[in-house]
């Protein structure tokens, strides 16, 4: 029986890495497993009988990554495949394959689109799954189509509540078989709505035909649909600055990719001729180091201090002499006319009654009346003994 591993979101002890070399393999190399009998990815799933589930979220739900007693399977993400294998679930990585949950996910969506499908479609993929469970009964199948009617009644919940909501004349925008369409809302029903297009035609358009809408909120705390939103002044790069200390060296931090790799920059031919970093163009060399190896990280911050405030530089723009500055200080952001960024991550709840996530804006260099950087350590802490910068 094989063993099987499931790559954790931190990977940063580097069990994975060394149980990769063991074997010989380049980390870069690593893939899912594929299923022997068609190719197709293989997907996890658990349990025995009626309790039996594909895993085919883009992690692990907490039940699941803490019970380890339960039966672990590989099955074919193929509707039309039965290849299924019993496996041994591990905690260590040596000697079992190495599982990575998220992009199992996205592959399987690709292929079959149970997850990214609207209503109506979601509907036909019912009809194909019970046709197939019928002529070839298989416990993958019924989960498959579990999770389908489960994804169509919630989205068509959804819709419907959101059709109820529009205002008569209302301006609106949604996307059918991948076309954005915008018009002024006319009527609906639970079945569908009409829309008056921007050319003057009458649309009629089925509720679970609908792939997303927008605005999802009415009233004084309204969204503007995208299209009519006033631009913003300019456009912002925004400004990231994360670093590792590698033998004294200070480097620039790319990303920590899944296996607990650093991937950093460098810019200075004396370090990376000291580290061996590869070099990658004329001046510029990159490499990747484990956990262990790295001294020390931190992100720096660029204070700017603007009519006797500070606030932190958020970004560039399009114009070389404009900066885009932010402060979480809600009297800075008075006194220097910055408007209110709102929070994301508050679902349900109108754009205008998200808590304020900080406060954005402009400036003028020749407004800059003195500049500080400053680290903030991630770890070590410096103070606990980690690296002196």
């Amino acid at each position: 029986m094989r063993k099987l591993y499931f790559l954790r979101d931190n990977e940063e002890d580097g069990a994975v890495l060394d149980a990769l070399v063991s074997l010989g393999m380049d980390p870069d190399d690593l893939e899912n497993p594929t299923c022997p009998r068609c190719g197709r990815e293989l997907l996890p799933a658990h349990g025995t009988g009626d309790d039996f589930e594909v895993v085919t979220w883009c992690d692990l739900s907490e039940e699941e990554a803490e019970f380890t007693a339960n039966v672990w399977y590989l099955v074919c993400g193929n509707f039309s495949c039965d290849y299924e294998e019993q496996v041994e679930r591990v905690a260590q990585p040596t000697g079992a394959i190495i599982f990575d949950i998220g992009e199992a996910q996205h592959a399987f969506d690709d292929e079959t689109g149970l997850i990214s499908r609207c209503p109506d479609e979601l509907l036909r993929l019912l009809e194909q799954l019970d046709n197939m469970q019928r002529l070839h009964p298989n416990h993958k199948l019924l989960c498959f189509m579990d999770e389908a009617r489960w994804r169509y009644e919630q989205d068509m919940v959804q819709v419907r509540a959101w059709l109820r909501q529009i205002p008569p004349g209302h301006r609106i925008e949604f996307r059918v078989g991948g076309h954005k369409m915008r018009g002024s809302f006319v009527v609906s029903t639970d079945k569908g709505l009409l829309v008056q297009t921007d050319g003057g035609d009458l649309l009629a358009v089925t509720a679970g035909s609908l792939e997303c809408w927008g605005p999802r909120f009415f009233g004084p705390d309204a969204e503007v649909p995208a299209g009519d939103q006033p631009a913003d002044s300019h456009w912002i790069k925004l400004v990231t600055s994360d670093y590792v200390i590698v033998q004294g060296y200070h480097l620039k931090l790319g990303d920590v990719d899944r296996l607990g790799r650093y991937r950093v920059r460098c810019w200075d031919a004396v370090a990376a001729r000291t580290l061996g970093l590869r070099q990658v163009a004329g001046g510029y060399w990159e490499g990747e180091y484990r956990r262990a190896q790295i001294a020390g990280r931190y992100e720096l911050r660029r204070l700017l201090r603007v009519r006797g405030r500070w606030v932190e530089l958020y970004g560039t723009t399009d114009q070389e002499d404009l900066l885009a500055v932010r402060t979480e200080e809600e009297e800075t952001a008075n006194v220097l006319g910055l408007k209110p960024a709102r929070s994301w991550g508050e679902v349900g709840v109108p754009p205008a009654r998200r808590s304020i996530a900080f406060w954005y804006g402009y400036v003028r260099r020749n407004q800059i009346e003195e500049e500080q950087e400053l680290r903030l350590y991630r770890w070590p802490i410096r103070e606990a003994g980690g690296a002196a910068c």
